[in-house]
C-alpha cells in the first residue's frame, strides 16, 4: 500500500502548502467580512432609535451566532484534521480487511501465479514426465507470457484504484477550501441549502475510500470465479477481472453520491 500512503502524504503536503493556504485564507477572509457585515447590521438594528438590550443575556442571544460562525471559520483547519484522523482510523480498518491484492508485492504475485497456474499447467502438459518436449516448450512460453500479462494487469488494477483514491483526496482539498463559505451560508435562509449541500458532499467524500475498498474486495471475490472457470490465470479471466474491478470502483463512486 505504499502508493496509497504516498497519495495520503501528498494530500497532507498540499493541505498545508502555500497555494491551499492562500485559497483557504481568501475564502476565510470573505466569510469573516460577511459575518462582520451581518454583525454590524444586527448591532444597528438592536440599538436603533436609542433602544438598548435589556441585559447581557439578550446581547449574547443577538450576537452569539456571528461569534460562533467566526470561531468555526478560524478553527476549520484543525477541525478538518481531527475529522480526517477519525475517519483515517476507519479507513485503516478497511485497508487491513479489504485491500486484497492491493497489498501484494511483486514477489508474492509471482509466487501466487506459480502456485495457482504454472504447476497445474506443467502437470497437465506432462512436463514432469518429459514426454513431449515441443508441448513443454510451448507451455513454458505460454506460462511466461500469461505470467507477464497477469503482472501487468495486477499493477493496472492497483493504479486504477489509486487514481480513484487520488480523485477523492482532490475532492477533499476542494471542500476544505470552500468550507468557510459554507459556514457563512448558514446565516442566510436563502443560502442555507448550500451549507447543507456542503455537508452532504463532505459526508460523501469521507465515505468514498471505505466504499472503494469494499468494491475492490467484492470484485476480487467475483474474479476468483472467472479465474477458476476460465482456465485459471488465462488472458480472458485476467481481462474480465481487470474490467470488473475498474467497473465496480466506478459504480462505488456513483452509488455513494446517490445515497444522499
Amino acid at each position: 500500500m505504499r502508493e496509497f500512503i504516498s497519495i495520503a502524504k501528498a494530500y497532507e503536503l498540499m493541505r498545508v502548502n502555500l497555494v491551499s493556504e492562500a485559497l483557504i485564507g481568501i475564502t476565510s477572509l470573505i466569510a469573516i467580512l460577511v459575518i462582520l457585515k451581518k454583525f454590524s447590521e444586527a448591532y444597528k438594528d438592536a440599538f436603533k432609535d436609542g433602544k438598548k438590550p435589556a441585559d447581557i443575556k439578550e446581547v449574547f442571544e443577538l450576537f452569539y451566532i456571528y461569534i460562533s460562525m467566526a470561531a468555526i471559520i478560524i478553527l476549520a483547519p484543525p477541525i478538518f484534521s481531527l475529522i480526517e484522523k477519525g475517519f483515517g482510523e476507519v479507513q485503516d480498518e478497511f485497508v487491513d480487511r479489504y485491500s486484497g491484492d492491493l497489498n501484494m508485492s511483486a514477489g508474492k504475485a509471482i509466487t501466487t501465479y506459480e502456485t495457482n497456474y504454472v504447476k497445474d499447467q506443467y502437470k497437465d502438459a506432462g512436463i514432469m514426465d518429459y514426454v513431449n518436449p515441443g508441448k513443454a516448450i510451448s507451455t513454458v512460453a505460454d506460462g511466461f507470457f500469461n505470467g507477464a500479462f497477469y503482472m501487468a494487469l495486477l499493477y493496472a488494477n492497483k493504479y486504477v484504484f489509486y487514481f480513484f483514491a487520488a480523485g477523492r483526496y482532490l475532492y477533499l482539498l476542494m471542500l476544505q477550501v470552500v468550507a468557510p463559505l459554507a459556514v457563512v451560508c448558514f446565516l442566510s435562509k436563502d443560502l442555507k441549502q448550500y451549507a447543507f449541500n456542503f455537508l452532504k458532499h463532505l459526508t460523501i467524500c469521507y465515505l468514498m475510500i471505505p466504499f472503494f475498498f469494499l468494491a475492490y474486495a467484492f470484485a476480487g471475490k467475483i474474479s476468483e470465479v472467472f479465474i477458476v472457470n476460465l482456465d485459471h490465470y488465462g488472458k480472458m479471466a485476467l481481462i474480465i477481472t481487470f474490467v470488473l474491478k475498474a467497473s465496480l470502483l466506478k459504480k462505488a463512486q456513483t452509488f455513494v453520491r446517490e445515497l444522499f
